[in-house]
Formats: structure tokens, sequence, C-alpha cells
């Protein structure tokens, strides 16, 4: 026996693990590693956004809007790895996992807008 999984399942399985790890990271940082405060009420807002939307999933508008907000945020992750100079920034490895996830997100939130 095969288990699949479709697209708008894993949309919002994502959608809930973005949010749980925004708030993991917080708290990891709060406790071993600070953030800056901008960083960490960013981080806040992601995960309560992401979270708001894996609950109001079934809505299309809201599913659109999560992947816009996922791919704003790939992009602000993005300078973190490339730099405006085109150079790699001093934190780019730590933030690669980051980015290709939320680039992930926003690809299959705009498939299952797309789909249904």
């Amino acid at each position: 026996m095969t288990a699949s999984i479709n697209a708008y399942t894993l949309g919002r399985l994502m959608l809930m693990v973005t949010a749980a790890l925004y708030l993991l990271f917080n708290g990891y940082s709060a406790l071993f590693n600070p953030i800056p405060a901008f960083i960490f009420m960013e981080n806040l807002a992601y995960a309560i956004v992401f979270l708001a939307a894996a609950l109001r999933y079934n809505s299309s508008s809201v599913r659109m809007t999560a992947a816009l907000i996922a791919a704003f945020s790939a992009g602000r992750v993005s300078r973190s790895v490339v730099t405006a100079v085109g150079t790699l920034g001093s934190l780019a490895l730590p933030h690669l996992p980051l980015l290709a996830w939320l680039v992930a997100l926003s690809i299959i939130l705009a498939v299952t807008v797309m789909r249904r």
C-alpha cells in the first residue's frame, strides 16, 4: 500500500509546519542565540499569518494570499543568502533551507489555487 498526498493537503501541512518552525526558532533564539527584536517580531507575525491561513485554508483567496506572503518572505530571506552586490552573505548557509522551503511553499500554494 502506498500513501500519496495531494498538493492541496501538502499546502495546508506546510503552512502549519512553517508556523511552528517560526515559533520554535524564536523560542530557540530567545534561549540560546538572541536575534534582533525586529526579526523576532517579524517571525512571530509570519507564524500568525501562516497559522491563520492554515485554519482558513478552504478559501482560494486565503491560499493565494499565503502564497504571496511566502514569496515575499522568501525575498526577504534571499537577502541573507545573496547580497545586493551579488556575493554570498555571511549567513547564507543557515538561510538556504528556509529559502528553499518558502519557495516550495509559494509554489505549492499557487498550484492549489490554480487547480481548485
